[in-house]
Formats: C-alpha cells, sequence, structure tokens
C-alpha cells in the first residue's frame, strides 16, 4: 500500500511543476534544519530528556483530571482499566495486520 501511494505521489508531482519546486525547497530547507536539530540534541540531551519527562508528566496528570471528572469512572474505575486493555488489544492486532 505505501509503494502504491508512493508511485501515485510521483505521478502527480511528475505533471506539476509547482510541486517539484516546492518539495525540491522542502528537501533543502529539511537537510540544513536536520543538522542544526541533530546537532542541538547532542549538545543538550539532558534537556531534552528532561523537557520530554515534564511534557509527558503533565499529560498523564491533565489526562487523569479530566477522566476524574467523568461521573462513570468515578464509579466504576475498573472500566478504566477494561478501556485501556481493550484499546492495547484492538492497536495491537492492527499492527499485525498492517505488516
Amino acid at each position: 500500500m505505501k509503494k502504491f501511494k508512493e508511485k501515485i505521489s510521483e505521478t502527480i508531482t511528475d505533471f506539476d511543476p509547482l510541486t517539484q519546486a516546492t518539495k525540491k525547497a522542502t528537501e533543502g530547507v529539511n537537510r540544513h534544519i536536520a543538522t542544526a536539530r541533530n546537532s542541538t540534541f547532542k549538545r543538550f540531551p539532558r534537556l531534552f530528556l528532561m523537557l520530554s519527562t515534564v511534557g509527558f508528566v503533565l499529560f498523564l496528570h491533565g489526562f487523569e483530571q479530566t477522566v476524574s471528572k467523568i461521573r462513570i469512572f468515578q464509579e466504576q474505575p475498573f472500566l478504566i482499566l477494561l478501556i485501556g486493555i481493550g484499546i492495547l488489544f484492538f492497536t495491537g492486532t492492527l499492527y499485525k495486520k498492517m505488516e
């Protein structure tokens, strides 16, 4: 499926000169930014680790506060566990089918 999408994308870009120019410009900018981004990550790995950790913790706290306001989850917290297991099962099955 991925190869099919790439083939269609290439076919479309072959007919449109503006799209080709935009694609080339985007690739150039991405190359330039990638080198700066990689050097920044290498120079400050602890900073990015700390920022990522704080962001993840804040996300979890916000999610917990939001879920705690839903009455059905307050009355039956086991339901949260079942929903989580169901989502993991669904995404695992989907992942296997996509391989």
